[in-house]
């Protein structure tokens, strides 16, 4: 599949604060942070599964495809409480 330069695909792994975790509340603060333009943290284990996400960009005509990051804080907010447990 061909890719538009500047098109980034991917998937990123948020930082939720301990204070927001096992507490049931209608919204979220997620942080996205990069290390060096790689997206940080790019995986984590849960047991004996390690999940790993990454954003890769497309830069050039020549379609030269690099890891990437993001750097931002989002707000998700839900219709009703909800609670995410660790």
């Amino acid at each position: 599949m061909w890719k538009h330069p500047g098109e980034t695909t991917g998937g990123v792994i948020a930082k939720l604060p301990n204070e927001q975790v096992n507490k049931t509340r209608m919204s979220f603060t997620w942080d996205y942070r990069q290390k060096s333009e790689i997206q940080a943290p790019s995986e984590y284990e849960e047991g004996a599964t390690k999940v790993s996400a990454y954003l890769t960009s497309v830069v050039g005509v020549g379609g030269l495809h690099v890891r990437t990051g993001e750097e931002a804080t989002e707000t998700m907010t839900f219709s009703s409480n909800v609670e995410i447990s660790a």
